[in-house]
């Protein structure tokens, strides 16, 4: 029973994550008064995905993946930390540049947390994707596509990532595991 809870959380954190990225391509000030809703949708996406990812089955592909995955998630929490920290000078617009303008010089805070870091997140979901190869073709196939999308230039490619991994994994999840799991039959 528990692991469809952690299937379920898992689902919707990637939703999160996408309705996150969404709301970052739109760029509207609707979405950051009176908070910030778009990291804060990103930041609880990412936390609600460690029990599914943490209770992958014990195949190799979970041995990278898992760990991947976990310094993505320490990655993107750090990135909205960073953009919180950004968001609380909306009044100051000076105070704000003069921070970004240090962080981002600052590259043992700004690379693992802001460019080099997150990407971990998208490799260990797709890793740990091919715990399924038997169960569900299409739905790796879609996360595969799906990680692949990081790699363009199309300015959607982060809503791409996050929306097609989201329903990679609902029709990988849809699928009846075969002993992945021996607690969701009962």
């Amino acid at each position: 029973m528990k692991f469809k809870i952690y299937k379920a959380l898992f689902l919707t954190g990637l939703l999160l994550e996408t309705i996150g990225q969404v709301m970052l391509y739109q760029g509207s000030a609707l979405f950051y008064k009176p908070i910030d809703f778009a990291h804060w949708s990103l930041l609880l996406g990412v936390v609600l995905i460690i029990p599914q990812v943490i209770s992958f089955p014990d195949k190799p592909f979970s041995y990278f993946g898992i760990p991947l995955v976990i310094i993505g998630i320490v990655s993107i929490i750090g990135m909205c930390v960073i953009d919180f920290t950004l968001w609380s000078y909306q009044s100051d617009a000076q105070a704000r540049s003069v921070f970004f303008q240090h962080i981002s010089k600052a590259s043992l805070v700004w690379k693992p947390f802001m460019k080099i870091g997150p990407p971990f997140l998208n490799v260990g979901l797709l890793l740990l994707s091919f715990n399924y190869l038997k169960e569900s073709k299409l739905g790796i196939a879609l996360v595969v596509l799906a990680t692949i999308f990081t790699q363009t230039s199309i300015p959607v490619n982060m809503i791409a990532l996050y929306g097609i991994t989201l329903i990679g994994y609902l029709i990988i999840f849809s699928k009846p595991s075969k002993n992945l799991f021996n607690e969701d039959s009962k």
